[in-house]
């Protein structure tokens, strides 16, 4: 298991195939939690305004259908750029795995920040803030 302080720590040498996919996907479930805590604040707040348990699980489908899997799929880009880079065009780039993780993360709270589900069983539509 990875030590939540090693999730930003630069790949080590050699950088295989395997490797390179092995740094990406022990980092996966820490991409995974960092992208729950805005949900769950959103959830936990407006907890009372759903009207039955049903309402509640739709609101978290909706959620893992509309954010969370697509953020997994674009964390897979990550390494596939990673390796496009460091196999095709050789470029010796030991930094650049952490930026583009850093980099990942930021742009999917931001995107969850700016295009949040209003999670209200009332509305069901999209809001910005």
């Amino acid at each position: 298991m990875l030590a939540p302080r090693d999730l930003f720590a630069r790949p080590k040498a050699p950088q295989t195939w395997g490797n390179i996919v092995k740094w990406w996907e022990t980092r996966r479930l820490y991409f995974n939690l960092i992208l729950l805590i805005v949900p769950a604040q959103i959830l936990i707040s407006h907890w009372s305004a759903f009207n039955s348990l049903t309402d509640r699980w739709q609101a978290i489908l909706l959620y893992l259908l509309l954010f969370q899997l697509p953020a997994n799929i674009w964390y897979t880009g990550g390494w596939i750029v990673d390796l496009f880079l460091k196999k095709a065009v050789r470029l010796s780039a030991p930094g650049f795995a952490p930026w583009a993780l850093a980099a990942g993360i930021v742009f999917s709270l931001l995107f969850l920040f700016f295009f949040k589900v209003s999670f209200s069983p009332y509305t069901g539509k999209f809001s910005l803030f």
